[in-house]
């Protein structure tokens, strides 16, 4: 029955091509910022062995920054055990939207979500590329966790497994979710008050 669909960014059918070319784009290092560059060679091994696993090499990944491998990593993963992006709540109800011509806003562009990983220092960027290659044998346990907690409404659980991921980083919670959450209760304010429903889905 809502008026408006509000959704985070624009990922949508159709914006594959051009947000794959912005995401390359995106992840190219500044002189020094390589994943080859960055990577102590134990890590790099495990990256290595990892891209493998997933039939891909790690040379495709040596020229860009250490979040490309860690994000590509984590959607391979999430990919494999099923977690789809077409099957996404938030695919499902633009689709609907789309079919209804109710209009849809968005919170943020794909290349202000793109940003974000451009606001960690390089020593974060290996941090977060480590502790990645470190949880991939326990994605499948902690996302259906995650799954878990938002089917069931349990919105203590979920809190706490997000504040957990962040504990030892609080930077890194600041700029991926602090401020973002700001940013957003900025725009949404306004529509509090108007007399047509905003159905956001974040």
């Amino acid at each position: 029955d809502a008026e408006n669909l509000v959704l985070e960014a624009d990922v949508g059918p159709g914006t594959e091509a051009e947000t794959a070319l912005l995401l390359l784009d995106k992840a190219l290092p500044e002189p020094g910022e390589s994943l080859v560059e960055v990577m102590s060679p134990d890590t790099y091994g495990l990256a290595a062995q990892a891209t493998e696993e997933f039939g891909l090499f790690i040379q495709t990944f040596e020229q860009f920054e250490p979040w490309f491998l860690a994000i590509s990593l984590t959607s391979l993963q999430l990919i494999s055990l099923g977690f789809t992006p077409e099957y996404g709540v938030d695919q499902y109800f633009y689709t609907q939207a789309q079919a209804s011509a109710t209009p849809i806003l968005f919170l943020e562009t794909v290349e202000q979500q793109f940003d974000l990983f451009e606001q960690l220092s390089i020593e974060e960027q290996r941090l977060f590329t480590e502790q990645t290659l470190a949880e991939m044998d326990l994605f499948e346990a902690s996302f259906n966790d995650i799954v878990t907690a938002w089917d069931t409404g349990d919105s203590d659980r979920m809190t706490e497994i997000l504040l957990t991921s962040f504990a030892d980083y609080p930077e890194m919670q600041a700029i991926f979710l602090s401020d973002r959450n700001r940013d957003w209760v900025d725009q949404i304010l306004p529509w509090l008050g108007s007399d047509e429903d905003y159905l956001v889905v974040v």
